[in-house]
């Protein structure tokens, strides 16, 4: 058997989880190198899914080293513009096509990623995905307050709100330092996934390089380059 796991998968434990209880015997698994770079790109911005998933791609050595699987690297990583657009799906584009190179089951957490896999085809191997922490908080909730109409935040300048009531807006710096791009990109990150796995949000749009999200009563617009 021949498995190829996305990051998804690899964040989430679901490779080693599935060897250990015996799921996988005698598989052959595929991690391609865009997958290693997403997650280092993530680790060095000190997201734990970053790191979470580096851990599993440890085990996965030592089950390889103990000869309980065959454990491969293929593919190239993905440009720093390929990850950066990770959620418009550049990345997930790569790995389902290694899939198909190697005649693998895609293992993937990512319901969109299955179902774009499934329509091309290939053989899916769906699993939900791992709630992490507090899965049920806008990661920007503290700069809202009753007076909030909106929140501008963007790299490189101090964090902004539009404040007041009806006829007196006035916009006031809410933060005392500009905002550094780790900073933004984590943001961005978990508002995406918020509305992912949250029963309260969706994704409106989605196009190259801008998210609109909506989760309960906040409507989000997430721009990355070359928005």
């Amino acid at each position: 058997m021949n498995v190829v796991p996305d990051t998804s998968a690899v964040v989430d434990g679901r490779v080693s989880e599935r060897v250990a209880d015996g799921t996988y015997e005698s598989v052959t698994v595929f991690v391609p190198e865009a997958v290693v770079g997403e997650l280092e790109s993530q680790a060095n911005d000190g997201l734990e899914s970053g790191w979470d998933g580096l851990s599993e791609l440890k085990r996965l050595a030592d089950y390889a080293d103990d000869g309980e699987i065959e454990l491969r690297y293929v593919g190239e990583r993905a440009s720093g513009d390929a990850r950066s657009n990770a959620h418009e799906g550049d990345v997930d584009a790569l790995i389902r096509d290694l899939a198909a190179d190697h005649d693998a089951t895609l293992l993937s957490s990512d319901v969109v990623q299955a179902e774009v896999a499934r329509a091309k085809g290939l053989d899916v191997e769906y699993v939900e995905p791992v709630a992490r922490g507090v899965v049920d908080d806008l990661p920007i909730q503290q700069f809202f307050t009753e007076e909030t109409m909106s929140v501008h935040l963007k790299t490189g300048t101090v964090p902004k709100a539009k404040r007041g009531t009806l006829g007196e807006m006035r916009y006031v710096e809410i933060d005392d330092e500009p905002t550094d791009e780790a900073q933004m990109r984590e943001w961005a990150n978990s508002i995406v996934d918020l509305a992912r796995q949250s029963s309260d949000g969706f994704i409106e749009l989605s196009d190259d390089g801008m998210d609109i999200v909506q989760f309960r009563d906040y409507r989000i617009a997430v721009a990355r380059p070359p928005f």
